[in-house]
């Protein structure tokens, strides 16, 4: 019985995924954009399906960041237009957000599973502010914010090319 709850501890253990990058001292939700510029906070909800999948954000060219389960990532970005590219699976398959920011606006974009069988696994909605679901206010309020730190960046750099290629 002991060997039996030993596995599934470390299977568990196993299927979860920690951050690759930094995580802040402060929640999501006490942010707000920079001046001059549009933030976008990427909110990546607790769920079961793909705990385990890392998933890279690009904004064009732009190495944003690697979301993991009940994270999220905010991202100064000037005013204009912008094509976001999530990365998620193996191998990697890209999903695209298109949007035309606003300076001195706060957006929510949430990734979000599809179903087990389609490429990508995850895709990238825009969240209405005012219409926005409860794990997307449970992880703006509980979850990590992802900030970059060297590990982020190297990975970063050893993957660049391959991922411009995608």
């Amino acid at each position: 019985m002991r060997t039996c709850h030993l596995i599934l501890l470390v299977t568990a253990a196993a299927c979860a995924r920690g951050p690759q990058m930094g995580v802040a001292p402060h929640r999501p939700d006490s942010i707000g954009p920079a001046e001059g510029k549009s933030l976008v906070l990427v909110v990546r909800p607790h769920a079961y399906f793909g705990k385990a999948i890392g998933t890279s954000l690009y904004d064009g060219d732009e190495f944003v960041g690697l979301l993991t389960d009940n994270a999220v990532v905010a991202h100064q970005a000037e005013p204009g237009k912008h094509v976001f590219m999530l990365l998620s699976g193996q191998p990697a398959a890209a999903a695209f957000l298109e949007g035309e920011l606003l300076g001195g606006t706060t957006y929510l974009i949430e990734v979000a599973p599809r179903s087990s069988w389609t490429r990508p696994p995850f895709h990238l909605i825009p969240v209405n502010p005012n219409r926005r679901g409860a794990g997307v206010d449970k992880t703006l309020s509980t979850g990590s914010l992802l900030v970059m730190n060297e590990q982020a960046r190297r990975w970063d750099q050893e993957n660049h090319t391959s991922v411009m290629r995608k």
